[in-house]
């Protein structure tokens, strides 16, 4: 037997595609000299993706020894941390250079890893 109902959506259920989150994509990076261009898009649904340039200079992340890899995780952090002051009404491209207190932000943030016991041997006990 089968029966058919009728199926109902609850507004409060459905996603306002106006207020959707905006996603940040990372899209690679450019390298000229010292500096890295990270690239990044931000993404909403409806919209018109926007692209977001932060540089990193090389010297600035040996400074704090912070590993290329970790580039676009730290902008990444930096980025989110400002989502609310990119504006649609600046130019498509957006532009930001990393500092000091943005990578020592980062770095705070991260868990630091536990102190390592290997490889190292007691010492003998004295006579």
């Amino acid at each position: 037997m089968e029966t058919n109902l009728p199926v109902t959506v609850d507004a409060q259920l459905q996603p306002d595609p106006h207020k959707l989150p905006a996603v940040l994509r990372y899209a690679g990076f450019d390298q000229s000299g010292n500096v890295r261009s990270y690239l990044f898009q931000r993404v909403i649904v409806g919209e018109k993706n926007r692209l977001i340039v932060v540089t990193a200079e090389i010297p600035l992340l040996v400074k704090h020894h912070v590993r290329i890899q970790d580039g676009p995780a730290l902008c990444l952090h930096v980025l989110l941390l400002e989502m609310q002051s990119i504006e649609l009404s600046q130019p498509p491209v957006s532009r930001r250079a990393l500092t000091d207190t943005d990578i020592l932000t980062y770095l705070a943030g991260r868990p630091q890893p536990a102190p390592s016991t290997k490889g190292k041997r007691e010492k003998p006990p004295s006579p």
